[in-house]
């Protein structure tokens, strides 16, 4: 491969096998990118992923969808589905619950469920209850388990390192570059809305709501519920602390 001064790759029309190691969110978003080059680019693509299990587990994460998410998705994405809940404002509460500040600012909310599920239907056809998928497999996904029994091997082109903040392949290429603390603990959790009471449903519907304290900051907002839904009373209240 041609690399110029700056160590990237040159353009090239060779088709050319890509590893991407690690495959939630990161590795994923790159494959499909990849997977949607026009031709002469249809590259040979595989994931290598530690976790033992063919599907990742739920984060039970929120995510703050902003503008280039959006356009990604609107590029990339084939299923076709909503992505997000919305809200119409910003509010801040103070230790009592009251409003304290209001303002009128759109926002898009989504959970690192319905996305992952939404990149893995996207590049390797898997049907799960968030967009049951039609298309064949294109792409191959290999995990390789390290230690005890067997060990996998294979040659690519490019490798690209998207295996998270604990990433081996930067340990290994950068061994200088450690994760540092950031100075704040967060801890975080949903609600269904079907558990809220009332006073609590009317409080955080439609709005992302912040708390502001000496030594602290908690912010709420709705997100998608099971499988995705945007059904009322079955989507969720993420909370961070």
């Amino acid at each position: 491969m041609d690399i110029s001064l700056d160590g990237f790759p040159l353009a090239t029309n060779k088709r050319l096998i890509i590893v991407i190691v690690g495959a939630s969110l990161g590795g994923l978003a790159t494959a499909l990118s990849l997977k949607r080059l026009p031709p002469p680019h249809n590259h040979t693509i595989t994931l290598l992923e530690r976790s033992p299990t063919p599907l990742l587990h739920n984060q039970g994460a929120g995510i703050v969808t902003g503008g280039d998410t959006l356009s990604f998705f609107k590029r990339y994405d084939k299923c076709g589905r909503d992505i997000a809940a919305r809200s119409a404002s910003r509010q801040y509460l103070n230790k009592d619950g009251k409003i304290v500040h209001e303002e009128a600012m759109r926002q898009n909310m989504t959970s690192w469920n319905l996305f992952y599920h939404i990149f893995r239907a996207n590049v390797d056809g898997v049907k799960s209850d968030h967009r049951p998928s039609r298309k064949r497999r294109e792409i191959i996904i290999a995990q390789f388990e390290i230690g005890n029994s067997e060990k996998g091997e294979t040659e690519a082109d490019l490798l690209i390192a998207a295996d998270g903040p604990s990433s081996t392949i930067r340990s290994l290429l950068a061994p200088n570059n450690q994760r540092t603390y950031a100075g704040y603990v967060a801890l975080r959790g949903t609600l269904i809305e079907s558990e809220a009471n009332p006073q609590t449903l009317a409080t955080f519907s439609e709005r992302f709501t912040f708390f502001h304290g000496p030594g602290v900051q908690i912010l709420a907002y709705l997100i998608l519920g099971l499988n995705g839904t945007l059904e009322p009373s079955q989507r969720l209240i993420n909370f961070v602390y």
